[in-house]
């Protein structure tokens, strides 16, 4: 069994790129994580891309 390091240590991670990690019990068992980063604005063809 793990220690439960992992998702701590995700959400640190996530945090320090400006994101968010959540994580709810299910009725019923089992568990939904929802990990959310920020796309970066070159990718998007931001206002800063200059090409």
């Amino acid at each position: 069994m793990g220690r439960g390091l992992g998702l701590f240590l995700v959400g640190n991670i996530a945090r320090k790129l400006g994101g968010t990690l959540a994580a709810r019990n299910l009725d019923g068992g089992g568990a939904e994580v929802t990990l959310r980063l920020p796309l970066a604005a070159i990718a998007l063809g931001g206002a800063d891309d200059d090409g």
